[in-house]
């Protein structure tokens, strides 16, 4: 099924408060939303920052997606594959963080102040953890994960640490 959202097009989402209006819009109608999202604030808004509320909305999936150097502010909790693909940037979550974090990131930073509640595949780059439920660091090729606290690892990799 699809959804109409003719009030909104990439050319007139060029302000943090346009992209939270159209987040809040198809994110509660459509998982894919932070794709969306994502393309919009890499190719369409002009700033390097982005502060965005995600406490009304489901888990979203992808946000940061291909990041290259913007810096988002995720405050609420994040779906998974966040920062998938990303190469360069920082994404910081203000709550939980799903699976699949940072799959095939090649560099950037990702900081999660809740819980990373699964994987995070990464060949590059930064994770900052301050809790993990899982096997974070599973499926790593390079890059470091740093974890402030943890209940469960599974898997320990090189350039991992816990504090």
């Amino acid at each position: 099924m699809y959804i109409k959202v003719e009030e909104f097009s990439p050319k007139n989402l060029k302000t943090q408060e346009e992209i939270q209006k159209f987040l809040e819009t198809i994110g509660k109608r459509e998982v894919y939303a932070g794709i969306y999202v994502s393309y919009l604030v890499d190719e369409v808004y002009p700033e390097r920052k982005i502060k965005l509320n995600l406490k009304r909305l489901p888990r979203l999936p992808f946000l940061g997606l291909y990041n290259t150097e913007k810096t988002w502010v995720l405050k609420g909790n994040a779906g998974n594959s966040v920062g998938r693909g990303a190469k360069g940037g920082t994404i910081k979550i203000e709550g939980d963080a799903g699976d699949d974090i940072r799959t095939d990131m090649e560099g950037g930073i990702i900081e999660i102040k809740g819980i990373i509640l699964g994987d995070a595949y990464m060949k590059g780059g930064r994770i900052i953890a301050h809790d993990i439920r899982g096997s974070v660091g599973n499926g790593m090729t390079g890059g470091t994960v740093i974890v402030k606290k943890h209940k469960l690892i599974a898997f320990l990799k090189p350039n991992f640490s816990c504090l």
